[in-house]
C-alpha cells in the first residue's frame, strides 16, 4: 500500500486570446480581414511516489477560424483550418519490482515547421502551410540490478513511435535493446 501513495499537485486553466489580420488568407486577390478568436484549456499533474513519478502538462488551443466561413481554396491558406491544436508533455518512471525491474514512459505533441528553412509555421494560425503536428510517445521497460561488489547489470527495450499531420514529415518507429 504504501508503494501506491503519492504527493499529488494539479493545475488548470484558460487562456483566451485573439489575432486580427487585414489579409487572413495571405492571397493578394482576396484581402478579406478577420478576427480570429482563441481558448486554451491547460491541466497540469503531478505525481511523486516512493517508487513512482509522473508528470503531465496538456493543453488544447481551440480556434473560431476553423469553423467560420472563410473559403481561402487557392491561396496559401487553402483549406487548412486545423482546431483544436494539442500540446502534451508527459513523463513517467516506475519501479515495479523493487531493485530489479523498472518502466519509463513519455509521450509528446506540438507543433513544428515542416519546413524549417521556408517562413512561417511558429503556430497553428499560421497561413503559410508550413505547420505539421508531431505526436511522439515511448516506452522503455528494464532490468537494472546490482551484482554484489563485482557488477551492474543493465537490460533495457525502448519502444518509439512518431506519429505527424502532415504526409512530407514522414513517421517513424524504432526498437531498441541494450545490455
Amino acid at each position: 500500500p504504501g508503494s501506491y501513495s503519492a504527493n499529488w499537485e494539479a493545475g488548470a486553466a484558460v487562456r483566451t486570446g485573439g489575432v486580427y489580420s487585414d489579409n487572413v488568407c495571405l492571397d493578394e486577390s482576396n484581402t478579406e480581414s478577420k478576427f480570429i478568436a482563441t481558448a486554451t484549456p491547460e491541466i497540469s499533474l503531478k505525481a511523486q511516489g516512493a517508487r513512482a513519478s509522473m508528470d503531465l502538462v496538456g493543453a488544447l488551443e481551440f480556434n473560431s477560424i476553423a469553423n467560420s466561413s472563410l473559403d481561402c481554396r487557392g491561396s496559401s491558406l487553402g483549406d487548412n483550418k486545423e482546431s483544436p491544436s494539442p500540446r502534451l508533455r508527459f513523463s513517467g518512471q516506475s519501479e515495479l519490482l523493487r531493485d530489479w525491474l523498472y518502466i519509463d514512459a513519455s509521450a509528446y505533441a506540438d507543433q513544428n515547421k515542416v519546413n524549417a528553412f521556408a517562413a512561417g509555421g511558429n503556430d497553428n494560425l499560421d497561413g503559410t502551410r508550413n505547420t505539421n503536428t508531431t505526436y511522439n510517445y515511448n516506452v522503455s521497460p528494464y532490468i537494472s540490478h546490482r551484482l554484489g561488489d563485482v557488477a551492474n547489470v543493465l537490460i533495457r527495450y525502448t519502444f518509439d513511435d512518431q506519429r505527424n499531420t502532415v504526409d512530407l514529415v514522414g513517421d517513424s518507429t524504432a526498437n531498441t535493446a541494450v545490455f
